[in-house]
């Protein structure tokens, strides 16, 4: 008989426990009862507007990662990547993983005297990959630089009073000594617009004043009064010759301080700038997770209520699976007060909560969801074994793919 295929497609229980893990934590449960002989499992977790868009697109999307070495916010070669959809013809970009504090060492002598020319050199390796989009995923970055960095490694030129190029690498005390941006040398497909960039963020940060990119928390925990007010000060000019070109008061306009600064460089490579859950509707049709027959779906969230936008993720899924006749079971922490019997009605076959299990008493979220995805799977296979046994199901349209079929490659040992 062949293998139970099995769609594992939650939102995240809490920011520890984002949508990938707990699709693992799942995967990890399922495995405990059904191992891969005699189930496939397609990971496929959902986007609920966090920090994990780009592995979400590469999750959820037929994708291809290339590996690249750039230049960390340090200035020091480090691996990183590109994720390649639709095709190969866009590209997504992580900042985050590519320039995040996780390249500020502990005692970091200036954290302000940082690059974004390991982005740049992304953004040019995905022009020359052929792509005509880039999606840039905007989050946190160690780059303070305002996009100076990424601009030059672009083809840019920085230059002082006397006509030289200034090298970015040295962070805040070489851009104050910037008087012109010169564009003219840039990529040719990214100058005549050949390649629509998409900058997507979370918050509309400025590059300036006194909420600005220099005055952000984490920025006055590592750095000394001094080095932040270099830091204000060239930004500031680099603001300043932005506005010439693009003719807008870059400094204060949202959006330019996202990213350490990246986005005001972004805006003059004419980015147009999304919202990520503007970018999820888009690229997250659920109606796609479907073209493959399953037996079987499990989602979830931890608080599975109409009021949080995790669980509709999750509750959308669960209407999408009944349509294609396919069950869907919910693995929840909490319903927060509604009615289960209205849950079912939406779709959700089943709920699995998380507490008063074996696992409960260990209060880590992780196993709590690997438990209930065991306890779920044990249930599914007593199901399969009643339908070996010729018992006809009560429950009106039970019936489906699941119930024609057996447990002859399953390791009931790990049941």
């Amino acid at each position: 008989m062949r293998q139970l295929r099995i769609l594992v497609a939650p939102s995240g229980f809490n920011k520890s426990l984002e949508s990938e893990k707990v699709a693992d934590c799942i995967e990890e449960g399922i495995r405990r009862v059904f191992p891969e002989k005699s189930a496939i499992v397609h990971k496929a977790p959902l986007y609920d507007g966090g920090d994990n868009l780009t592995q979400a697109l590469s999750s959820f999307n037929d994708s291809k990662i290339r590996d690249f070495n750039i230049n960390s916010p340090f200035y020091y070669p480090i691996p990183s990547h590109l994720v390649f959809i639709d095709g190969g013809n866009t590209a997504v970009l992580d900042v985050a993983a590519a320039a995040g504090p996780q390249f500020i060492v502990e005692n970091c002598p200036d954290s302000t005297a940082t690059t974004s020319y390991g982005i740049g050199e992304l953004i040019a390796a995905a022009v020359e990959a052929g792509c005509t989009k880039i999606i840039v995923d905007c989050g946190d970055s160690a780059a303070l630089d305002g996009g100076a960095g990424m601009l030059q490694a672009l083809g840019a030129r920085l230059l002082d009073a006397n006509g030289e190029d200034i090298i970015t690498i040295g962070g805040a005390p070489e851009l104050s000594r910037l008087v012109a941006i010169d564009l003219s040398n840039i990529h040719s497909r990214l100058r005549k617009k050949e390649i629509c960039i998409e900058a997507v963020y979370d918050t509309e940060n400025v590059l300036c004043g006194d909420n600005g990119v220099a005055f952000d928390d984490n920025i006055l925990t590592r750095a000394s009064f001094e080095q932040v007010e270099d830091l204000s000060l060239a930004l500031e000019r680099f603001a300043n010759l932005a506005d010439e070109i693009l003719r807008v008061d870059v400094g204060n306009k949202p959006g330019s301080g996202i990213s350490g600064g990246l986005g005001t460089g972004l805006m003059l490579l004419g980015a147009r700038f999304r919202s990520r859950h503007d970018v999820a509707d888009e690229y997250f049709d659920f109606e796609t997770l479907f073209d493959k027959p399953w037996d079987l779906v499990i989602t979830g969230a931890g608080l599975f209520s109409s009021q949080s936008s995790k669980a509709n993720m999750s509750r959308k899924l669960s209407k999408l699976a009944q349509k294609h006749g396919v069950h869907a079971i919910a693995v929840v922490e909490t319903i927060a007060g509604e009615r289960a019997a209205d849950i079912y009605e939406e779709g959700v076959s089943s709920l699995m909560a998380t507490h008063g299990g074996p696992a409960f008493l260990q209060e880590k979220t992780d196993e709590l969801i690997k438990d209930a995805a065991q306890r779920a799977m044990r249930m599914v296979q007593i199901g399969i074994s009643l339908n070996q046994g010729q018992i006809e199901p009560q429950v009106k349209g039970v019936e489906s793919a699941i119930t024609h079929l057996d447990l002859s490659q399953t390791d009931l040992t790990q049941a």
